[in-house]
This record gives C-alpha cells, sequence and structure tokens, in this order.
C-alpha cells in the first residue's frame, strides 16, 4: 500500500502538515532531538522510509550510493540499540534501481542500521516499469510485502492503452504471487487521463481475483483532468466489502484476515508517516529528497530540492531543510485527529484523563465546526463520544480537520 510519507497530502499522516513548518528548524535541532529519543528509558524502534527523486538521471548507481551515505550519515547518530523494524522503499527508487542497485541500496541499509529480525521490508513499485528480475531481487533481499501501482495512464498524464495496462498488470502482479510468502499490495489509480467505467471495472476484478492482502484507492497524481469523482471511489468501496475486504478509511482496504483489520476490530490501528500500522510506535527517518522523518517530539523534513540534498549528502551533513518542534496543543490534537481517522471515533474521557483538560473547553473551536457536519449527518456525537456516522466514514478527513488549528491556512 503506498506509503502517504508525502506531508502535503490532506490526509493527517503527520500533524501539523509540512506547510506548518519552518526553516529555522535544522540540523543542530534534529541531531538534539535524536539524542533525547536515545536518551528515553526505553527507546522506540526504528522505521526507515527510503524516497527517490521524483526525477531521477539514469545513474541508478549514483543516487542510490548517495541514498546509502545518507544512511550511513544518520545512523552514526543512532544508539546501537535502536533496532529497525520496519523498512518501506518506495517506487521512485524502484522504478530505475536495477537489481544490483537494489542489492548495494538493502547492503548500505543493513550496514548503517541495525535490523530486527522480524523486520518488515516492503518495496513499492509500479507496474510499468518493473520485471521479474527486479521482484525476484526483491524477495531474496527480505521482502515481507511488495505493493503494485496500477495506473492507465504512462505516468506523464497521457492515456495508455488499456490492454497493455491490464497485460502489464498481470504480468506484475504474476511474478508477485509466485512467492506466496510475500504480502501482495495494489493502489489502483482513479482518475487517470483516458480511464473509463470499463477499463477501471476490469482493473478492479484483476485487483480482486488475485485477493491481495491490501488494496488502496487513491487519485491518480498524473492526470490533468480527473473525470471519476469519489462516487467512482465508493463503488469500489462497496464492491470489495461485499468481497470481505474491511474498510479502514481513506480509501484503504484490508483483508479480514491482515493484521490491520484485527488492530482496527481491537482499536489498536494506528497511523504513522508509512500509513496505517498495527505495530508499536517508531521514530520513523526519512532518506531522499523531500523525505520526513519524525523523530521523538518533532517533525523535519530533507531538501526537496535534488541538487540541494545531493550538496548535503556529499559533505556527510543531514538534509535537513525544516521542521518543526511539537508544542503541547501539537501533540493533544495530533492525538484526537489520529483516533478519528484510525478508529473513526474519539473517546471523550479517555482525552481528558491523558491531557488534564476539559474537552469542551479546550476543544470549543472544533465543536463549532462539527455541529456543520453533524446537520448533514456525517458524525454524531454525545457528551462521551464523537464518531463518524456510516455515511461519515468516508468523510473523516473533513472529521479531522476540524480539530485542525491550522485548516484554514492549509487549504488556502
Amino acid at each position: 500500500m503506498r506509503s502517504t510519507i508525502n506531508g502535503n497530502a490532506a490526509d493527517y499522516a503527520c500533524y501539523p502538515s509540512v506547510r506548518q513548518f519552518g526553516s529555522h528548524f535544522g540540523v543542530e535541532h534534529l541531531q538534539r532531538c535524536i539524542r533525547q529519543s536515545n536518551a528515553e528509558p526505553v527507546p522506540c524502534d526504528l522505521a526507515v522510509h527510503v524516497q527517490g527523486a521524483t526525477a531521477q538521471d539514469d545513474e541508478c548507481d549514483h543516487h542510490v550510493a548517495l541514498l546509502i551515505k545518507e544512511a550511513a550519515t544518520m545512523g552514526a547518530l543512532f544508539d546501537a540499540d535502536r533496532c529497525v523494524e520496519q523498512v518501506a522503499i518506495d517506487e521512485n527508487v524502484t522504478r530505475t534501481a536495477n537489481e544490483a542497485c537494489l542489492r548495494k541500496l538493502m547492503t548500505g541499509l543493513h550496514e548503517a542500521f541495525h535490523f530486527s529480525k522480524s523486520a518488515a521490508v516492503q518495496f513499492a513499485v509500479d507496474s510499468r516499469h518493473v520485471g521479474h528480475a527486479e521482484i525476484a531481487a526483491m524477495v531474496s533481499l527480505g521482502a515481507t510485502r511488495i505493493g503494485v501501482g496500477i495506473h492507465e495512464c504512462d505516468g506523464q498524464g497521457l492515456a495508455a492503452s488499456a490492454v497493455q495496462t491490464v497485460e502489464g498488470a498481470w504480468r506484475t502482479i504474476g511474478y508477485c504471487v509466485k512467492h506466496p510468502g510475500v504480502a501482495l499490495d495494489l493502489d489502483l489509480f482513479i482518475g487517470c487521463t483516458g480511464q473509463t467505467h470499463a477499463s477501471f471495472s476490469t482493473t478492479l476484478e484483476l485487483a480482486i481475483a488475485n485477493r491481495p492482502a491490501r488494496i488502496a484507492l487513491p487519485s491518480c497524481w498524473c492526470s490533468a483532468e480527473q473525470t471519476l469523482g469519489e462516487s467512482w471511489r465508493e463503488l469500489a468501496i462497496e464492491r470489495l466489502v461485499f468481497e470481505g475486504y474491511v474498510y479502514l478509511g481513506l480509501g484503504q482496504l484490508v483483508a479480514s484476515e491482515d493484521a490491520l483489520a484485527h488492530a482496527r476490530s481491537a482499536n489498536k490501528l494506528r497511523r504513522t508517516l508509512l500509513g496505517f500500522t498495527a505495530g508499536a510506535h517508531c521514530d520513523v527517518i526519512g532518506l531522499g529528497p523531500g523525505a520526513i522523518s519524525r523523530i521523538g517530539d518533532s517533525l523535519s523534513q530533507n531538501a526537496t530540492e535534488l541538487s540541494s540534498w545531493t550538496r548535503a549528502v556529499h559533505a556527510s551533513e543531514l538534509a535537513v531543510a525544516r521542521g518543526r518542534l511539537l508544542d503541547y496543543d501539537d501533540i493533544v490534537r495530533g492525538a484526537v485527529i489520529d483516533e478519528l481517522m484510525c478508529r473513526g471515533s474519539v473517546e471523550i474521557p479517555t482525552v481528558e484523563r491523558r491531557f488534564a483538560l476539559d474537552f469542551p473547553t479546550y476543544f470549543a473551536d472544533a465543536l463549532a465546526r462539527l455541529a456543520a457536519l453533524e446537520d448533514h449527518g456525517i458524525v454524531a456525537r454525545d457528551p462521551t463520544r464523537i464518531a463518524a456516522t456510516s455515511r461519515g466514514r468516508g468523510q473523516l478527513r473533513m472529521i479531522a480537520a476540524c480539530f485542525d488549528r491550522y485548516h484554514d491556512t492549509n487549504t488556502r
């Protein structure tokens, strides 16, 4: 399932969003946050996200060498007892990295960090740009999940042949299902240029036939005009729920036997920069241009320009360009938003006990905004609980935005 590492997305993968990061947060701030995290009585585990450049040159060896160097610089700052429990390699890396590059990258990550024996390793791939050799290499490198993105356009906003799209997707999925020990996640992009009801329905049935562990329904970012609206997403969700999938929210569904489904039923589902998780809290280390990290109570982002990121990495410096130290209000509101995004509800007494506050007083602004959603049947509330209605399960972002004190500035 596609990582939600892009802080510009209004999905509250991080709160506050990158729009609230400042250039006053720099290398020294990040170093201090890492030292404080190391000094915790029981330091949390680590998760590593590797983000490739969106416009890489053809020299994948050069880019991978930079990612390895950045990993070494970051890894040296964390104590040896900090275990990596999760690794996510995004499709901007796998799009240009051949088998040899992938092996170099994983070797470099293992040298920079201490991996848990049970570390989850996820590779995201684009079905238009990966072959059997690359999938086999990922499996041999310890992949526990492979996320496949299925588009109906060529990546430049131009319509692709529906036949080629489906055939390419079949081949890539076929490569993955040959390895039953590796979970298959699918991103079915909606709103691709030239996409039709028939072509998307074919793609959806292709997904169902292969019974992936997780399915996401993101909007296609490269389309100039997205002709398929929320109604198509809602129809797809209904079809998948009928097939036994559990809807988590944000257009993401999982098989009923998946760990995320069990976590949701046990009220243990969480969200991080890497999306929904059933695991414990981790410090997230972002590697690559524009990557976001969350270390302790801080959020930071690497330089987004490839040249700036490259200069910092070459100099063995942290590539952080901006960030934010979370204040008390950020933490409180972030906790409420996380509850809403993961559970679709928030228990008011629990929040009051955890943060020693009076909920109606502290969140008077949010409750005023919620009134309109309540009138439209999107949310229901009483003195002890705020919850999305069945109609509101698809509107969790809208509900969460009521608790976002920066919402007006984030949407301008």
